[in-house]
């Protein structure tokens, strides 16, 4: 049975005292939709790396969104030891389906339309260009989180996330997290019991991925994913949560 969004109202964002985390990914992960989650969740802001607003310089934000080190810390960053914020959130996606989404965030600003879809041509020689090196920073930016934070790390992913019968689940276990982390705050977050009115108000499930994998990649870019896949576990054996995720994929 559907679940009615008239029961809960999207939250007015506030800029208040706040213990932050770092939310994590690799571009084209859903780092966006994150922020986004986070704040509605927790109603108080968020920033990035970049700290335009100076959110965090002013300790008034609940998360800061990053792409480190696949992407290296702002200008405004240099002088910041990024273990300084104690916990973070490492948000995974299939990279597969990252480097797609990725690709398509990179030629909609080249072609400056917001809604264009790249050409086949484009995708193709891009990912043949790209493909090697966006597998390896993948993997690099994942073991680097679980590397630096180990047990004040919460992994999740953008599908369990996005998808029906798993998605308010996880804002639970969301929730949980940045409430053990900003206990003070925790008072004000949105209650458990309306984790599933905001999740149906906030995730569009109508998109879904829309193609196969198999028709954007070939073979052998597939067999260097299983590898790196395999190599990732092979050096984090004792990780329950990446291996599962990692096999799932």
């Amino acid at each position: 049975m559907a679940v009615s969004t008239d029961s809960c109202a999207l939250r007015t964002i506030k800029e208040i005292p706040a213990v932050p985390s770092w939310t994590a990914s690799f571009p084209g992960s859903g780092g966006k939709l994150l922020w986004q989650i986070v704040e509605q969740i927790t109603g108080i802001a968020t920033t990035d790396d970049f700290d335009t607003l100076q959110r965090l310089s002013k300790k008034n934000c609940i998360a800061v969104k990053t792409h480190f080190p696949f992407r290296q810390l702002s200008p405004n960053f240099l002088n910041v030891n990024p273990t300084l914020l104690q916990h973070a959130i490492l948000l995974t996606r299939n990279p597969l389906d990252a480097m797609i989404s990725y690709h398509k965030f990179i030629y909609r600003h080249t072609v400056k339309e917001q809604e264009a879809e790249p050409t086949t041509e484009a995708w193709t020689r891009w990912r043949d260009e790209n493909f090697n090196e966006q597998i390896q920073q993948w993997a690099k930016l994942v073991e680097w989180w679980i590397d630096h934070y180990n047990d004040r790390l919460m992994i999740l992913r953008f599908e369990d996330l996005t998808t029906p019968g798993r998605g308010t689940e996880t804002f639970l276990q969301l929730r949980m997290f940045l409430s053990q982390v900003d206990a003070n705050n925790a008072h004000q977050f949105t209650p458990s019991y309306e984790l599933d009115c905001l999740w149906n108000k906030m995730i569009d499930t109508s998109k879904g991925r829309g193609y196969q994998l198999e028709t954007y990649y070939t073979a052998n870019q597939l067999d260097d994913v299983i590898a790196a896949f395999e190599n990732l576990m092979k050096t984090h054996t004792s990780d329950a949560h990446l291996n599962y995720t990692l096999r799932d994929y």
